[in-house]
């Protein structure tokens, strides 16, 4: 979390097919929302999580929702949808 690599590997990671990098990168993304959420696409996020996270093996389930319960959290405007 801490790596000046880590915005890079966060993207890179989130869409990688193996799912347990994947959930590495989801979760570098819910760390970037509770810390630095400025940039991020939250609404994008959501529909992504939206989409894939039923369907995903449980540990990337689990990022997933970790990143889910953060923008709800720290965003009251997207709570409701979160």
């Amino acid at each position: 979390k801490k790596s000046p690599h880590a915005e890079t590997l966060r993207q890179r990671w989130m869409d990688d097919p193996d799912p347990t990098v994947a959930s590495a990168g989801w979760a570098l993304t819910s760390d970037r929302v509770n810390r630095k959420p400025e940039g991020l696409d939250l609404p994008g996020l959501l529909d992504v999580i939206d989409a894939e996270m039923k369907d995903a093996p449980e540990r990337l389930q689990w990022a997933m929702n970790a990143t889910l319960a953060a923008i709800g959290i720290e965003n009251p405007d997207l709570r409701d949808r979160a």
